[in-house]
């Protein structure tokens, strides 16, 4: 099927296949050429030849590329993923990400992903401290003594996972969850003073939560404009937005010690902002301080992990849903495996 002949779709292959008896049991053993699946009527190369499809389209136009049934390719490609995908690689680890995805109706998986490559580590249901446990049982001592550093959201469970399994290794929380957590805040505040404003101060704070979340450089000249409008409005607005421009400098700073200076003086300002949204996020963030700051000397960032994120949404799209949790490991891990 995947090497057709002139006009003929199919090319039949003869071969010869030994069958043998065991003399204990009794019973017949088939032996096929090495290049024919020992239980399948097909060859491995067909089944390459799948597999390398479906990385690229819907398994339902596939199957109709190879006149089979989407369940039929779907089979192929799990054993040739089966067979052939590398097996996980351990040793060195240097750096790891960690977060979670949400899959529908299957719940909550936790990921984990090699900082360095890419390569997916694990893929597993659940998202509790016991999910990221099953990963570091895996690990040999020497294989968690060359981990550095790892990548974790702030507000998930896994922190006292990887405290536990990984003493000697430093923690970041991922950048990108921290100016979530503010952009949070700041959309709190700006909720609050809709609900206060007249009727003729809504009509500037209402729909103007772009405005407030984007980066000034992002901005036309009108919606600059529109923010400082906005901003002359309401105090409590103002302040807010102040404070989420300033905290862009703990991730400018080029050494650990500036960035926690910075962090230090914007938590004593959203302490002191009046603000309660802010004062919440001045203690979470003093506490997890260290953290926080420690990007400075790691860099360490969510970029691959949310690249990850949307591999796994293109295979949900394209496999229309999520039927087989253990097929789309394997899909997921070669696919990562690929990248690199």
């Amino acid at each position: 099927m995947d090497l057709p002949l002139g006009c003929a779709n199919v090319v039949y292959i003869s071969y010869p296949r030994v069958q043998d008896k065991c003399e204990n049991c009794q019973s017949y053993v088939t032996t096929r050429p090495k290049e024919i699946h020992p239980t399948k009527d097909v060859t491995w190369r067909l089944m390459k030849a799948v597999s390398t499809w479906i990385g690229a389209a819907p398994i339902s136009s596939v199957g109709d590329m190879f006149s089979i049934s989407e369940s039929t390719a779907k089979r192929y490609d799990k054993a040739y993923l089966e067979e052939y995908c590398p097996e996980t690689e351990f040793n060195s680890l240097r750096a790891l990400l960690v977060d979670e995805k949400h899959l529908g109706k299957h719940g909550y998986v936790t990921v984990v992903l090699n900082a360095d490559t890419g390569e997916l580590l694990h893929f597993e249901k659940g998202k509790k401290k016991e999910t990221l446990d099953s990963f570091f049982n895996k690990l040999t001592t020497q294989q968690k003594s060359s981990i550095e550093v790892v990548g974790i959201d702030r507000a998930g469970s896994y922190l006292s996972s990887v405290e536990e399994n990984l003493p000697g290794s430093a923690i970041v929380f991922d950048r990108f969850h921290i100016i979530q957590n503010i952009n949070q805040a700041i959309d709190e505040v700006r909720r609050t003073a809709v609900a206060k404003a007249t009727k003729d101060d809504k009509k500037v704070i209402k729909g103007s939560r772009y405005l407030l979340l984007s980066k000034p450089s992002d901005l036309t000249e009108i919606g600059r404009a529109k923010l400082e409008s906005l901003i002359e409005v309401n105090q409590e607005i103002s302040i807010a937005y102040l404070l989420k421009e300033q905290f862009q400098t703990v991730y400018q700073r080029p050494t650990k010690m500036w960035a926690m200076d910075e962090l230090e003086e914007w938590c004593d300002l959203a302490a002191s902002s009046g603000i309660k949204a802010f004062e919440r996020l001045s203690r979470s963030f003093r506490k997890g301080a260290e953290m926080i700051t420690n990007y400075a000397k790691y860099q360490l960032t969510s970029g691959r992990i949310e690249g990850f994120n949307s591999l796994i949404s293109k295979l949900v799209s394209k496999a229309r849903g999520v039927k087989d949790i253990s097929y789309m490991k394997l899909r997921l891990r070669y696919g990562s495996i690929m990248r690199i």
